[in-house]
């Protein structure tokens, strides 16, 4: 029940309330939000048109999904002026899932591969082997974007793989 209100309005006082007439035609002060509605929150924006009609704006966190991609740019642009790793890197916004909600955080994908194409063999297994080298250009990324971005664009996540794909960017 609780989780269910969350996600609903009950009859919002911003509906329009329409007085129809009667069938003598005159008007009557009917009061059509008599029924009760309940309307789903989709997260997307609207406003009304002097007519009546409804004109979509777009989504509620727009502002935030933008925020977060310019945060993955930024971020992507630190790690290439701080020319730490020789190989290739991807940052990516990650969702935590149903299990996690909340904001989704920031990854880093990166690889000591600079042609952008994994051996056969690796390709079965995206996830690098972390050797010492490996974690050692991590740690550097980790506290050097930490001192150098706001905290809150700082990648909690770091992923070494095989290899990125030339055409992943």
């Amino acid at each position: 029940e609780e989780l269910t209100q969350q996600y609903f309005v009950e009859d919002p006082l911003w509906r329009p309330v329409h007085e129809p007439q009667s069938a003598e035609g005159s008007d009557k002060n009917i009061d059509a939000r008599k029924p009760s509605y309940r309307l789903f929150k989709t997260g997307d924006l609207a406003r009304y048109n002097s007519d009546g009609t409804l004109v979509y704006i777009g989504k509620k966190d727009r502002g935030l999904h933008w925020q977060r991609q310019m945060a993955a740019i930024h971020v992507e642009e630190q790690i290439a002026s701080l020319s730490i790793f020789n190989g290739r890197y991807a940052v990516e916004e990650i969702s935590k899932g149903n299990d996690n909600p909340g904001e989704p955080s920031l990854a880093v994908f990166f690889s000591d591969d600079t042609t952008g194409s994994a051996s056969s063999e690796d390709h079965y297994k995206p996830i690098a082997q972390l050797t010492p080298e490996l974690y050692d250009s991590m740690l550097r990324l980790y506290t050097k974007l930490s001192s150098s971005l706001p905290a809150s664009e700082v990648p909690s996540i770091y992923f070494p793989t095989s290899s990125i794909p030339l055409n992943s960017f």
